[in-house]
């Protein structure tokens, strides 16, 4: 009798032991898959996909050329009788401050459009009166000697009215901020087409192509 019991003993604790057995063996293979599945920080990070249709590579005579091998004309810069306007956000800004300068991002994107724009010439180069927007031009105007003008954002449609009758045909230059640029954009087209740029956005590039106010044409770049 004992030895049924001793036995009967033995078998229960042999299944109890493989139960829990396959039961580590089991939480080991879920943590493993769960681990493998995981994705990566770099699968997990939202990559910014830029429009290479948008995003110009070059401007050569008179023509913005752009990362996926399109050529489009500037129509303005081709037509004696148009203004011609290059209208764009100032570059990345500090945070620290409420009047902030450029950051380091910033400068190095203030080159950039010097060097893009080094075979346009431009009559005006025109800015707030702001460190940002003032330092996101200034290498283009140190580049084409040209001296800064400024302007404010409450004056912008009689600026621009004054600057199409007393520059017609000219080539502008002008840096502004998320919501004067949509601001320029619908006084030189007649629209209320444009709104403000996200704050998180510095790349844009508008090139306008002006026979007066409210007859434009707007092409939007990214660089």
């Amino acid at each position: 009798m004992k030895q049924i019991f001793f036995l009967t003993f033995l078998c229960c604790l042999f299944f109890f032991s493989c139960k829990e057995q396959q039961e580590k063996n089991g939480l080991s293979e879920e943590v493993m898959i769960t681990e493998e599945s995981k994705p990566t920080s770099e699968e997990t990070s939202t990559a910014t996909t830029v429009d290479q249709s948008k995003l110009i590579s070059q401007i050569v005579d008179n023509k913005v050329f752009t990362t996926d091998g399109k050529i489009h004309p500037i129509k303005g810069l081709d037509d004696d009788e148009m203004a011609t306007f290059f209208v764009l956000r100032h570059a990345e800004k500090q945070s620290n401050s409420d009047n902030p300068a450029l950051t380091k991002e910033g400068h190095e994107r203030a080159e950039r459009l010097s060097e893009l724009l080094k075979q346009v010439r431009f009559k005006q180069i025109c800015s707030t009166d702001y460190p940002r927007t003032l330092e996101t031009v200034r290498p283009t105007a140190i580049a084409q000697q040209i001296p800064l003008t400024t302007y404010t954002p409450k004056s912008i449609p009689v600026f621009l009215t004054i600057t199409l009758q007393s520059e017609p045909g000219s080539t502008i230059l002008m840096v502004g901020h998320s919501n004067t640029v949509p601001k320029t954009l619908n006084v030189l087209t007649g629209t209320s087409d444009y709104k403000d740029i996200p704050h998180s956005e510095y790349d844009n590039l508008y090139i306008v192509s002006v026979k007066k106010k409210g007859e434009a044409e707007v092409q939007a770049f990214k660089f």
